[in-house]
């Protein structure tokens, strides 16, 4: 799998316009063809020459830094409260309901699913009645917790430097 890129110059780096292969290519379905920009090498490559640029792909989408497919993972707006709120416990629906303020049911339904598709969770279905079900982190989500506090770190560092007040809900 390879898309056909083509070098260009300015005068601040050199940088590679990919074209698509195809209209029916796996990338963003929203994207030109002229949407993803790398730096290059300017020993390896020219301006004006054409060469092919592997991808690797992950659940059939394009992803061209490692930055891009770790927000793939707990990027959005409920992924990381919901990591954030299973840090220190298994927690019930209704614990992380009550733990994530403003988040709809129909949302935090469809994060806890999109998160153990992708192994970040886990679910425990008991078989009692009512049944019950907990929720958990999986060693790869754990990991995720340092990037999430680093963060964290750099928002309210953000925060304070714009004058913006935050609300700690602990």
């Amino acid at each position: 799998q390879g898309s056909i890129g083509m070098v260009i110059h300015s005068d601040e780096f050199d940088a590679c316009i990919l074209f698509h292969l195809s209209r029916k290519s796996k990338c963003r379905s929203n994207a030109s063809p002229f949407t993803y920009f790398f730096v290059c090498n300017r020993k390896n490559f020219r301006a004006g020459n054409i060469f092919t640029v592997m991808k690797d792909t992950y659940n059939g989408r394009i992803y061209y830094s490692p930055v891009e497919l770790t927000m793939a993972f707990i990027g959005g707006t409920w992924k990381m409260p919901i990591l954030l709120a299973l840090r220190k416990r298994k927690l019930r629906y209704g614990e992380l309901k009550n733990n994530i303020s403003h988040i709809t049911d129909k949302m935090l339904y469809s994060q806890l699913r999109e998160l153990e598709k992708k192994g970040m969770i886990e679910r425990k279905i008991y078989k009692e009645k009512p049944p019950r079900v907990d929720y958990y982190l999986t060693p790869l989500s754990k990991r995720s917790i340092k990037v999430i506090d680093a963060l964290t770190r750099f928002g309210e560092h953000l925060m304070d430097a714009h004058g913006i007040s935050s609300k700690k809900s602990e």
